[in-house]
């Protein structure tokens, strides 16, 4: 694992909808719930193919994701700095209840996610 790189595990709060971007690039977010006794939700961008994955991924399941961390900088506001957590890969915990079997693809190389955040980062953000 690269410095760049991390795991969280924990229970899906929300699986949200598809966000179109632009033309070239949408993404979904999944929240997990990690910490026991100060529990923090933390939201995890899933792009490409990885949003299919997400079908069928039911609130409460366990989960472990993997993912690559990157930052940003606001255009419009450069004193905003941003993270984003996005999956490389995820796996239930045993025992997690999905509506459907959902396939263990692939794991997203990290290029594919630099493609993506390129992609991302070239939109009219509003910040």
């Amino acid at each position: 694992m690269s410095k760049n790189e991390g795991v969280i595990t924990g229970e899906v709060l929300v699986i949200g909808e598809t966000e179109v971007i632009n033309e070239n690039f949408s993404k979904r977010i999944m929240v997990i719930e990690v910490g026991d006794k100060y529990p923090k939700p933390i939201a995890v961008e899933f792009t490409g193919g990885m949003m299919d994955r997400l079908d069928g991924v039911r609130v409460g399941a366990g989960v472990e994701v993997e993912f690559f961390v990157s930052g940003y900088q606001g255009k419009k506001d450069p004193t905003y700095f941003g993270v984003n957590l996005r999956a490389k890969n995820f796996a239930f915990l045993s025992g997690a209840n999905t509506e459907t079997p959902v396939p263990q693809a692939e794991a997203v190389s990290e290029g594919e996610v630099n493609a993506a955040e390129e992609a991302e980062n070239d939109d009219n953000l509003p910040f």
